[in-house]
């Protein structure tokens, strides 16, 4: 009995510790732009459907703020962690850089180059 009991705290213990290992923040990248990240995909419901009916939301972020990831959403922001849509880039306040969040995608640059969007 008590084998049982002494097993099956262990199996509990690692049980829980591998859960909060897998569910905790992780560091992406430091953000070096001032710019706007949107908070959700109503860009891509209004560019759908063809209405521009739903207000965008976006969240401001400044130079040296935390990109983070939990699980496969992003996050910024150190007390306050905001959702990031992966699905847009990160656009500079003076609209002059975009910064990739995900390694999904191509772009074509100016020589007309099909480049990855992402560089690590």
């Amino acid at each position: 009995m008590k084998k049982a009991i002494i097993s099956l705290s262990i199996f509990i213990l690692f049980l829980v510790s591998a859960i909060f290992y897998v569910s905790r923040f992780g560091v992406v990248t430091t953000i070096g732009i001032k710019g706007y990240v949107l908070s959700n995909n109503v860009m891509l419901k209004n560019l759908t459907n063809g209405k521009d009916d739903e207000v965008i939301t976006y969240e401001s972020v400044d130079v040296n703020d935390t990109l983070y990831k939990f699980g496969d959403r992003y996050y910024v922001g150190e007390k306050k962690r905001h959702y990031v849509s992966s699905d847009f880039p990160i656009i500079s306040h003076d609209a002059s850089a975009l910064l990739i969040v995900n390694d999904v995608g191509n772009y074509i640059d100016e020589e007309f180059i099909k480049t990855k969007a992402y560089k690590d």
